[in-house]
């Protein structure tokens, strides 16, 4: 159950976590790829923010660059819009599921 560790796990929730971590990390790499097809240079911008981008606002700005690209071929432009709306309600689901099951744990107050 633990394999040696201090702290009890179930091996297969652990597997799925990582998996899921691991298909979410390849959703959102694609997304970056795509935005730097469509916005060159926006990779660089991305790596090396002040502020990392959240997964969120990545969906955010890759919808409005969908939506402003003027000079993609309408099939191309309806498929990255369905895209990107796909991708925000992928992590919109991760962020509910993942508010939903978690609860911080209480301050400890030292008398």
């Amino acid at each position: 159950m633990n394999g040696g560790y201090r702290t009890p796990y179930s091996s297969g929730y652990v597997a799925a976590i990582g998996r899921a971590i691991y298909i979410f990390a390849i959703y959102e790499w694609n997304v970056v790829h795509a935005m730097e097809r469509l916005s060159p240079c926006f990779l660089n911008m991305w790596r090396f923010a002040k502020r990392p981008m959240t997964a969120g606002k990545l969906g955010e700005n890759f919808e409005k660059t969908v939506n402003g690209a003027k000079d993609l071929a309408l099939p191309v432009t309806s498929r990255l819009k369905e895209v990107a709306r796909a991708f925000i309600e992928f992590v919109n689901e991760c962020n509910d599921s993942y508010t939903a099951t978690y609860t911080p744990m209480p301050m400890l107050r030292s008398s």
